[in-house]
């Protein structure tokens, strides 16, 4: 009886540990969906926030007759075009990573889990004595 009683919690603990991996497994894929989200949204914040910098910088040198093709308003134009972009694509890749790196955290979970259920069936089996 004593033997069935250990098979029966080397099972348990590998089911434990199974279900345990699995919720870290989803924490991670929920923490990687908002972390995409967020890379979106930054994405698109800098780009509004490009739209809107540059209308001012025209509707400025506007009023004060300065014409919009000028040589000077397109190097100011193409520098805050270049500021915004590289702040832009740092921040958006930081979050990429961000979501990358939980994606392979919640594999890692999973995997972690599955090897916990196959080494609590194994040590709950080699409690049996089968001879």
């Amino acid at each position: 009886m004593g033997a069935g009683l250990e098979a029966a919690a080397g099972v348990a603990t590998g089911i434990a540990g199974l279900v345990g991996n699995n919720q870290s497994a989803q924490t991670a894929k929920d923490q990687a969906g908002l972390a995409r989200v967020q890379a979106n949204q930054t994405d698109t914040a800098y780009r509004e926030d490009l739209m809107s910098t540059i209308s001012n910088i025209r509707a400025i040198r506007a009023s004060v007759g300065v014409g919009a093709n000028s040589p000077t308003g397109q190097a100011i134009e193409a520098r805050q075009e270049q500021l915004s972009d590289r702040n832009r694509v740092t921040d958006v890749t930081g979050k990429r990573l961000t979501a990358a790196s939980q994606d392979r955290a919640a594999g890692a979970y999973q995997t972690a889990g599955a090897f916990s259920l196959v080494g609590g069936a194994a040590k709950g089996l080699a409690s049996l004595n089968w001879s």
